[in-house]
């Protein structure tokens, strides 16, 4: 039987791609242009997303019942509006591994709408997160190689200037299941199941 790779997420709208992509990324390459010897390895903008869930490869019947956990869960929220907000790195202190954008106002609908599918999925023997609590973020970019102190200075003065500025807002209007197809070029998503929050 196929088997998918899927997770569960919240897509951005070519608005705030773009704000991203002018906002932040703009001044990013400036310091590190995304070519082979870059240490980052940067999301390309059209992969950009918040991951609710990660589920890993599923046989193609199970995406049945991804689908009803998830209805479960989304019943009673609303479609909500979100403000991003902050550019900053995980961890906070040493080395960067991660570059993301920070999600304001929305973020306790998605943290309290991860956590319960974390419980539910897992409570239906789906495999379960190892890392710790779920926090709202779009990945930008993850470090592969060491950072010289005038890379990370740069970064440190981006995650300075952006401090409290909007990089937009937006609508959630669904919440979407997703497959990840890997490749050497990296990977490419597809919407498998959109479903619409009701108002």
């Amino acid at each position: 039987m196929e088997r998918k790779r899927i997770f569960i997420a919240v897509n951005l709208s070519n608005q705030i791609k773009e704000n991203i992509k002018q906002k932040i990324l703009a001044m990013c390459f400036r310091i590190l242009p995304p070519n082979d010897k870059c240490p980052i390895k940067w999301v390309d903008i059209e992969n950009t997303h918040i991951t609710l869930k990660f589920l890993g490869y599923l046989e193609s019947d199970k995406l049945i019942t991804v689908e009803e956990i998830l209805k479960e869960e989304m019943a009673g929220i609303k479609p909500f509006s979100m403000d991003l907000k902050t550019f900053g790195f995980f961890p906070e202190i040493g080395t960067p591994r991660v570059l993301w954008v920070g999600v304001e106002k929305g973020h306790k609908v998605l943290e309290n709408l991860a956590r319960s599918l974390e419980q539910n999925f897992s409570k239906r023997g789906f495999r379960k997160e190892t890392h710790s609590n779920f926090t709202s973020h779009i990945t930008l970019g993850r470090v592969k190689k060491h950072l010289n102190k005038d890379e990370k200075d740069g970064l440190l003065k981006i995650k300075d200037d952006l401090k409290h500025k909007s990089i937009g807002k937006f609508k959630v209007l669904s919440i979407d299941i997703m497959e990840s197809k890997l490749s050497p070029k990296g990977p490419k998503y597809s919407i498998v199941e959109s479903l619409q929050l009701k108002p």
